[in-house]
């Protein structure tokens, strides 16, 4: 089965960009998803410490039946 995903980077001065997760949509109805849901996301997962403008992602499919990422072609 594919589910759609996120994976989340953290932009660290010293150690450069830093891959801190993967995390699944949960929302049935996609049309509602906006940039900055995502965001928010990705902020609350990590903290409230960091820094919103050091943390970006890329939309990505996850196949759970192998384990695959499958990278999207399109960005946000």
């Amino acid at each position: 089965m594919k589910v759609l995903a996120y994976e989340f980077y953290i932009h660290d001065p010293l150690k450069g960009i830093q891959f801190a997760g993967i995390f699944p949509e949960r929302r049935k109805d996609l049309k509602r998803i906006s940039r900055d849901d995502i965001k928010k996301l990705g902020e609350s997962l990590m903290g409230k410490r960091l820094d919103s403008k050091k943390l970006s992602f890329n939309k990505v499919t996850f196949d759970s039946d192998t384990g695959r990422i499958i990278r999207s072609k399109g960005s946000w």
